[in-house]
């Protein structure tokens, strides 16, 4: 009964995973375009099952950037809360394990808000670039994209057919 019950809540635990990419996808679509939730999942599901292999590569990127960005703010602060203590108390304390500790509690906890704000723009960033490279597959955008974006927008191709961009 124990394993049937891990199982379930293995599988509770993939769906609740699921829902929130969704839901976060779902979320950028719809300010995107406008569109409705249910549509919005979809739009964004399909976005992303498209460019999967820059998109999972970028997401790596990421998770290891959200990491570096908690931990370079942790640390931060748990220095300046030294450097002000020593300053503010030079021979009063006789230990500041304990008030840096609580300093770097501080900065994990401004750390995941600061970084969730900022993982959420770069998806967001993200899809809307790869939207707008399949918008404006096969036209000129040299009136609308930006100089030091261009480079990564492919080019229009007349001469070779094909279904999508890569394979023209």
């Amino acid at each position: 009964m124990a394993a049937i019950l891990n199982c379930l809540a293995y599988l509770i635990a993939c769906f609740e995973k699921c829902v929130k990419f969704l839901n976060k996808n779902a979320y950028i679509q719809c300010a995107l375009h406008g569109t409705k939730f249910c549509t919005s999942a979809k739009n964004g599901f399909m976005l992303i099952l498209r460019n999967a292999g820059r998109i999972g590569v970028l997401g790596l990127m990421g998770i290891l950037t959200n990491f570096l960005g908690k931990v370079v703010i942790m640390a931060g602060t748990g220095v300046l809360g030294d450097f002000i203590l020593n300053a503010l108390n030079p021979n009063d304390l006789t230990s500041i394990v304990a008030p840096c500790l609580i300093f770097v509690m501080i900065g994990y906890c401004c750390g995941t808000m600061v970084m969730s704000v900022f993982a959420m723009s770069v998806d967001t960033v993200l899809q809307c670039f790869v939207a707008d490279e399949e918008l404006a597959k096969g036209s000129d955008r040299s009136h609308v994209t930006p100089k030091g974006l261009a480079p990564f927008l492919p080019e229009k191709r007349d001469d070779k057919p094909g279904c999508c961009w890569c394979c023209a």
